[in-house]
């Protein structure tokens, strides 16, 4: 930031902070019914601020202020931010002054001479007092610039502020400036509306010079900003504003919130959140800003922070944000602050509310997250029923690629030992390959699945009856693989002796079975080529009839029950009547009553 010289006569006296030194606490206001008001002697600070915003009001250059002997010792005192500055530096500085000017001490009080004004507040001070005809070409066009932001404001206060603060962080690329006696372009709102490149003090005047416009009381703020986290460590002089709000007064800091998504955590915060992020001058902020927020009333619904106090609520909040597709979060940590008090467990349970790839930042009790990228499908599980319900909401739409979220509760267990729990719950969904290769977090907690297939959803048969009932429904098709749910209940032997019952006795020469996980597959069916199903006598004849005329060799015929006794009874001979009947001559029959199967070979 720039600093610049004031004189007193021939005398080089102080450096003021410059350009970030435009620093407005109180509007005029603020100082009526004082002692200067009726004797015009400044009789304290307060005193002084309302003489020197009389004459900034007029843009007055040089112009002298009575003041008391105790007065005139306050103002000779050192301020606490920057190097040469004292409070008459700050004094001037909230009445939008540049810091170039000088000054000299009379008896009984101060004369101020040659003082420059920031545009913003120039170009502002010419139009309230109708001498528009004074302005530069630059400052007309950035007065119509200015208008134009206002007008499209609309609204409460608070949303015209808002739309304003969006406006100038959409319109305005930082530029930092340098520590240099010439004053740019970029140290003001010209650069900023005019040119769209500012650094600090050119935001902070556009906020300044828009907001008067709109009818919101807007001031400038400046001293040194510092390093979050480390509040005894200043970065470097800055400036931001003061904003009226419901008759509140908050500080904003538009250059801050210009990142490459617009950054709310310095919208509307009160002194206790700012302390930690920037220092001024106490003894001159005569304004009375408000302790901190009431963030219901100060700040947008889509903006406010959500209070936490432990570290699951912490984690209740990012799921909350996740699940409506918030890319921002902030929260509100009135005790203590979790973010500074366990680090890694904050950092575990923001990553576990979905929130895992973020940008950040904080001050004081707030602090803000941008998701970079949240799944287009994805799902929180507190359980493992959980799991396989998102499993099979997806594969009733056919994802293939979907993202879990395990809770902090259950992701130690599931993603241990390379994920050995998880991918047996897998084999109890409706997978197709529950051992696919998938991608997981252990420190998020997320599990992603890319290429995912399905298996069609499957009956539970949950007796001996309808696991025959479903196979003798299925195999007259002749599949080469099924699948089941079987029952509790069941020992292994009981489960194969079943499925082979029924496989067998529809014409399968092989197969296999086996359990994946909660399922039961029998795969690798194969099929007699020759075979019939037959319920009745006539079916029989009628299947023997098309077997002589094509000239089969061998004929397997699988009966029920009822109709293998009839022709199984008396050594077949009633089988073996309806082979002679068909034309058969007939070598050898087997019989297999487990499976009603009866055999005629060598014909």
């Amino acid at each position: 930031m720039i600093r610049r010289m004031g004189t007193e006569g021939e005398r080089t006296v102080f450096t003021l902070p410059g350009k970030a030194a435009a620093v407005l606490t109180a509007l005029l206001i603020c100082f009526c019914g004082t002692g200067y008001a009726d004797s015009g002697r400044a009789a304290s600070l307060q005193d002084f601020a309302a003489a020197v915003e009389t004459h900034t009001m007029q843009l007055d250059d040089d112009f002298t202020i009575s003041c008391d002997a105790s007065v005139i010792r306050q103002l000779k005192q050192p301020s606490p931010i920057g190097e040469d500055g004292t409070l008459l530096s700050e004094l001037l500085g909230m009445a939008g002054s540049t810091g170039r000017y000088q000054y000299s001490w009379k008896k009984g009080g101060v004369r101020i001479s040659d003082l420059s004004y920031y545009p913003g507040w120039r170009i502002l001070r010419l139009w309230q007092n109708g001498r528009t005809e004074e302005l530069s070409d630059r400052e007309r066009q950035t007065l119509e610039a200015a208008q134009a932001i206002a007008a499209g404001a609309s609204g409460t206060d608070l949303e015209k502020e808002r739309y304003i603060y969006d406006a100038l962080c959409d319109r305005i690329t930082y530029h930092a400036g340098g520590e240099t006696e010439n004053f740019s372009e970029n140290d003001c709102a010209v650069g900023a509306l005019l040119n769209g490149s500012a650094d600090c003090d050119g935001y902070a005047d556009a906020m300044v010079l828009c907001c008067a416009l709109a009818g919101i009381p807007c001031r400038y703020m400046h001293g040194d900003s510092r390093k979050p986290g480390l509040p005894d460590e200043p970065e470097g002089s800055h400036m931001w504003n003061l904003v009226c709000v419901d008759g509140t007064w908050l500080m904003c800091d538009a250059t801050w919130g210009d990142q490459e998504t617009v950054s709310y955590l310095y919208f509307n915060i009160g002194r206790q959140d700012a302390e930690e992020s920037y220092e001024w001058c106490p003894e001159t902020l005569l304004t009375d800003v408000a302790e901190s927020a009431d963030f219901d009333r100060h700040m947008m619904a889509d903006q406010r922070p959500v209070t936490v106090l432990t570290q699951e609520d912490v984690y209740q909040a990012a799921r909350s944000a996740t699940s409506a597709r918030q890319e921002r979060l902030t929260l509100f940590c009135p005790g203590q602050r979790l973010w500074e008090t366990d680090w890694d467990t904050f950092r575990t349970m923001v990553s576990h509310g979905g929130m895992d790839q973020i940008s950040y930042n904080r001050t004081g009790r707030l602090f803000e997250m941008i998701n970079q990228s949240i799944p287009e499908t994805f799902g929180f599980c507190d359980t493992e029923a959980d799991i396989l319900s998102m499993i099979d909401g997806c594969a009733d739409r056919n994802v293939s690629k979907f993202t879990l979220y395990l809770s902090p509760a259950v992701s130690g267990t599931m993603l241990a030992d390379d994920c050995r729990q998880l991918r047996n719950t897998f084999s109890f969904s409706r997978l197709e390959n529950p051992g696919m290769a998938i991608q997981y977090s252990e420190q998020s907690g997320s599990v992603t699945l890319s290429g995912a297939a399905y298996i069609d959803p499957l009956p539970v048969c949950s007796s001996r009856e309808e696991i025959l009932s479903f196979l003798n429904s299925a195999l007259p098709g002749r599949p080469d693989e099924l699948e089941f749910i079987p029952g509790d209940g069941y020992t292994p032997d009981e489960l194969a002796e079943t499925i082979s019952e029924a496989v067998y006795s529809h014409g399968a020469s092989s197969f296999r079975s086996g359990t994946i996980g909660s399922r039961v597959k029998i795969s690798d069916i194969t099929y007699y080529d020759n075979f019939c199903l037959a319920s009745s006598e006539k079916e029989v004849a009628d299947y023997l009839q098309k077997a002589r005329k094509s000239g089969m060799k061998e004929i397997r015929i699988y009966c029920t029950p009822a109709l293998y006794a009839s022709l199984y009874d008396n050594q077949s001979s009633r089988f073996f009547t309806l082979l002679q009947n068909a034309g058969f001559s007939v070598q050898s029959i087997s019989y297999n009553d487990h499976y009603g199967l009866l055999l005629a070979e060598d014909l």
